[in-house]
């Protein structure tokens, strides 16, 4: 197992314990508030539009800079901003489809957890099978 799979993991067992106390996640999603209200009253439009928009845009963007990135500060800094905007969009397009309130308040957090770590550990998981092909040139 290598870096672009240990990291991942690492960030999903930390979110997944924190769960029970979750002030990381309380805190992802107040920081997400304050930058999407801000957004909004730059732009303005509607708070919900730009989260939509935005979140699984820069998720996937900073899940291409983990692929790409090659020191491990980087790694560790991508996984943590990939997991924050992809939970924050998870959370948003599906707070209306699911009741978040009708379970403990640490299962949601987990499924969060694990729905927006899951494309970091899968990309790390198929980065490390696929092996750059050798040229052997005589």
């Amino acid at each position: 197992m290598s870096v672009n799979t240990k990291i991942p993991l690492i960030a999903l067992l930390i979110l997944v314990v924190t769960s029970f106390a979750p002030i990381i996640h309380v805190s992802m999603m107040q920081i997400q508030g304050n930058l999407i209200h801000y957004i909004s009253q730059i732009t303005g439009l509607a708070p919900i539009k730009i989260s939509i928009i935005s979140n699984p845009l820069l998720g996937l963007i900073t899940l291409a800079a983990f692929l790409s990135s090659s020191q491990l500060v980087l790694k560790i800094l991508w996984t943590m901003l990939t997991a924050f905007f992809l939970m924050s969009a998870i959370i948003f397009l599906t707070v209306d489809l699911i009741d978040y309130g009708q379970y403990p308040y640490f299962v949601s957090f987990m499924g969060i957890s694990l729905l927006g770590t899951l494309p970091l550990i899968i990309a790390g998981y198929i980065k490390e099978k696929i092996k750059k092909p050798v040229h052997n040139i005589t």
